[in-house]
């Protein structure tokens, strides 16, 4: 518990050092002058992308609605938005299952889905960006390949591979909470299938999410003055949360801002660079979370707390 508190406060220097690095009296100034239509269009780009996430986990989830889905949605980003390396996305299985009753087992392999469609689309993504915008972060980006490659061969092992997963869940349930596995509920968890018809069409809408994420990114820095291809921001978003992830930071907070303003600093002054970065994570990260927290006060209204495993 710690440990993780020192992380977020952690993040929390990161950014506030940033902030003073880059003058928060000229940040401010550039945020007063910026044109604000833009940030309005923006805030609605983001609006749908937080939407299209609702859709692609609605997608993987059997005998849920859209409205039982969203506030689990919401708040099981804003949990994984705070965790080191975003490990904490498993707790909308949890959550899930006091919501709604279906079991955590069938939800689960959704979860893993929605990862590795991310992870495949964030890849990409990263790799166009690298091959043509940034060969001076070459090195960044193939350590980040290598170590979600990694994470991808993992999943897809626990999901095609009971024996495989037989031995993760072992290990899980040595740990706090997972130690209520069973056997019902590993054999339930490979047992249900998603249709690859769903499958295909839930990476679709990620691949759209994260595309309205770039463009979120690149309308802040129109209301500014700078104007570079959207391309780029999409691939900017991409990088920087792949190394975010990785660096284990919560939510990769602080790290990934450090990433994208060190990327952007080539391009642009630092003070805009600062301004645009902490404009669109606003609209990005903290507008999500904020939903997140919404869920957290409706969701403790309106469910059973107690109902948390098989």
């Amino acid at each position: 518990m710690k440990k993780r508190y020192a992380l977020v406060l952690l993040s929390v220097l990161i950014l506030a050092g940033l902030l003073f690095y880059s003058d928060p009296q000229k940040v401010y100034g550039i945020f007063l002058l910026s044109d604000k239509s833009f940030l309005l269009y923006a805030f609605l780009i983001s609006s749908a992308g937080v939407f299209l996430r609702v859709m692609k986990w609605k997608l993987l989830l059997k005998n849920a609605s859209f409205f039982d889905v969203m506030p689990v949605q919401f708040l099981g980003s804003t949990i994984s938005n705070f965790t080191p390396g975003k490990f904490g996305e498993p707790a909308k299985a949890v959550i899930m299952k006091a919501k709604t009753g279906i079991p955590v087992s069938r939800t689960l392999s959704s979860i893993i889905w929605e990862r590795i469609m991310d992870i495949l689309v964030l890849l990409l993504f990263s790799a166009v960006f690298i091959g043509r915008f940034s060969s001076g972060l070459f090195a960044a980006g193939v350590f980040s390949a290598f170590f979600f490659a990694g994470v991808l061969v993992f999943f897809f092992s626990v999901l095609y591979s009971k024996r495989f997963g037989m031995k993760v869940f072992g290990v899980l349930k040595k740990m706090p909470l997972a130690d209520r596995i069973s056997g019902e509920f590993i054999e339930t968890f490979y047992r249900e299938k998603i249709n690859k018809k769903f499958l295909m069409m839930s990476f679709f809408i990620t691949l759209f999410a994260w595309v309205t994420d770039g463009l979120v990114f690149y309308l802040s820095f129109r209301s500014v003055g700078i104007d570079l291809d959207p391309v780029f921001f999409v691939g900017l978003v991409s990088v920087s949360a792949l190394i975010g992830i990785a660096s284990f930071l919560p939510g990769g907070l602080g790290s990934t801002d450090v990433v994208m303003v060190l990327l952007l600093s080539a391009f642009m002054d630092g003070s805009l660079a600062v301004t645009g970065v902490f404009v669109a994570r606003i609209m990005t990260f903290w507008y999500s979370s904020l939903l997140g927290w919404a869920s957290f006060v409706y969701l403790g209204r309106n469910i059973e707390l107690g109902k948390i495993l098989d």
